[in-house]
């Protein structure tokens, strides 16, 4: 009957997931590269007259939008309208490539337009007291002028807002602002499109564009009236009793001698060791912080503490945790047995398959919501995820996937436990507990009653599936847990990474799918004898 009922809702998700509808960033893809990004970037400074050689660089996606703005055109326009609003002022994604040299303040960066690889802008950042020419405010009003018109605008269709000077130490450095005219498409409301431009000495450092927002509507937004405080100390409340219930229930299992500690430190191990892995495959993107102003040998001490001890403490959480849970659940223990898998394959992956319709569902379901209360909905501004700058994306994902699962699971485990064993006693900390998760799902931010609703109803429906799911279909079958929480996560790391046009991301995605589905072969693969699970 079970599977059945999985039949059904899996066919309702998957026609859910179907439902055409429009999400922000729609079509945006990376046609290049890091290696191409850098590639184009070396080329524009050369064409610049500046060497790029003698520079150190790194290269990372960056997202190009201000999401006040955004929330702002999506009160007024629907939420199509507004995408097509900012893809005309300016790109929502770029490669972003800093050239940098140690103990010197002077670097550049070069933004890519990820589409067509062409150099969308450059920045040069100067020390203040570099020396440089000192223009008269005319001379340099002419100077960004042209800039202007270099990069594609025609003045006449903005009005100069400012130009500000700045004296520097042996420069004049300015500041000028233009602002689109009234009945420029790209204002919208009270909000103008605005260009600025950035002149040190006789030389253009830096051309943005951008949206002058109201400033009443930016102090509302920014504001804390007493109810934001009110949702933010439930918040933190909320985390406060998990935590503090979590170890309440260590405690006890430490005083009780149930502790498995040498056999779960394998676990703390494994993490801690894939949590090096992790470092080490991201360590280059940490670049993109690095304060010239710091010794190379001090920047790179820093760095070999952190990919040190971060990956220990991991690991030691990892066996606190792991080692809690599978303490309370001994047969946890027989997923290492292919006998143990043989009995929970199948409803293993008949819960896989919900799970991905499901999650495939509710996602279209919550773009969906998006449209209908752009006004009020919150959006998700990661474009790109940050694996796409590491050295191996796929690496990188794959061991955030396996790190992800054990914690998840551990962690789902302990949560399930707690509640049952409230349950079972009937007791009242329960129901507080309940009350308290149920109000911290609403955005503590909202302004308005609306706001918190719509963030509210979008953070309740997959916690309402992953119950659902958990409550019919996973139970008491430890490998489903794993094998949910494994291929949910690397559904959707597959997706992105498929989803690109260029040859390198499809390479690595090609590569996280061998990685996946040799996972996948042993979870499945069960050789002898059915062996007895027992409920706990």
């Amino acid at each position: 009957s079970r599977i059945i009922l999985a039949g059904v809702l899996t066919v309702i998700f998957a026609a859910v997931a179907f439902i055409h509808v429009y999400r922000f960033g729609k079509g945006l893809t990376l046609h290049e590269s890091p290696r191409d990004a850098v590639q184009v970037s070396d080329n524009h400074l050369r064409q610049q007259k500046i060497d790029p050689e003698g520079y150190s660089h790194i290269a990372w996606t960056s997202n190009n939008f201000d999401p006040s703005a955004l929330h702002y055109l999506a009160e007024r326009k629907s939420l199509e309208q507004a995408d097509l609003i900012y893809r005309q002022a300016t790109r929502l994604a770029l490669w972003e490539v800093r050239y940098y040299r140690p103990l010197q303040k002077e670097e550049y960066l070069v933004f890519v337009d990820p589409s067509s690889g062409e150099v969308f802008g450059l920045r040069h950042v100067q020390d203040e007291n570099a020396p440089g020419a000192s223009l008269s405010a005319d001379q340099a009003r002419a100077l960004a002028e042209q800039a202007v018109r270099d990069h594609g605008y025609r003045l006449e269709g903005f009005e100069l807002q400012s130009s500000d000077a700045t004296k520097r130490k042996a420069r004049e450095d300015y500041t000028l602002v233009w602002q689109a005219n009234a009945g420029d498409p790209r204002n919208v409301g009270d909000a103008h499109y605005r260009l600025t431009v950035d002149v040190a000495g006789d030389q253009v450092v830096g051309f943005s564009r951008s949206f002058k927002l109201p400033e009443e509507w930016e102090r509302a937004q920014e504001g804390k009236t007493i109810v934001n405080n009110i949702l933010l100390g439930v918040t933190i409340l909320t985390f406060l009793t998990l935590v503090g219930a979590g170890l309440i229930v260590f405690v006890n299992l430490v005083r009780s001698g149930k502790m498995q500690w040498k056999r779960s430190a394998k676990f703390g191990i494994l993490l801690a060791l894939l949590g090096l892995l992790g470092a080490l495959n991201g360590l280059h993107t940490a670049y993109q912080k690095y304060d010239t102003s710091m010794p190379m040998t001090v920047w790179k001490l820093q760095l070999a503490v952190g990919v040190v001890v971060v990956p220990l403490l991991e690991g030691l959480f990892a066996w606190l945790l792991i080692g809690s849970a599978v303490s309370f659940y001994p047969d946890a223990w027989k997923v290492l047995s292919g006998a143990a898998r043989r009995v929970w394959r199948r409803d293993a992956l008949v819960a896989l398959v919900l799970s991905l319709a499901a999650g495939a569902g509710l996602s279209r379901l919550d773009a969906v919501l998006t449209n209908v209360f752009h006004a009020y909905a919150p959006f998700n501004d990661e474009l790109f995820p940050l694996a796409f700058g590491t050295v191996w994306p796929a690496a990188g994902m794959f061991v955030s996937i396996l790190t992800h699962t054990l914690l998840y699971a551990a962690a789902a485990g302990l949560a399930i436990f707690i509640v049952r064993t409230g349950w079972k006693r009937r007791v009242w900390w329960l129901w507080l507990g309940l009350v308290l998760i149920l109000v911290s799902l609403g955005p503590t931010n909202a302004h308005s009653l609306a706001e918190f609703g719509a963030g509210w109803v979008m953070s309740l429906l997959p916690v309402l599936a992953a119950a659902l799911v958990v409550g019919f279909f996973l139970r008491d079958n430890i490998l489903a847990y794993l094998v949910v929480l494994f291929g949910m996560q690397s559904a959707k790391a597959l997706m992105t990474l498929f989803s690109q046009p260029n040859k390198y991301f499809l390479q690595n995605g090609a590569a996280l799918a061998l990685l996946t589905g040799v996972a996948m072969v042993w979870i499945f693969w069960a050789s002898g004898g059915a062996e007895k699970i027992t409920d706990n």
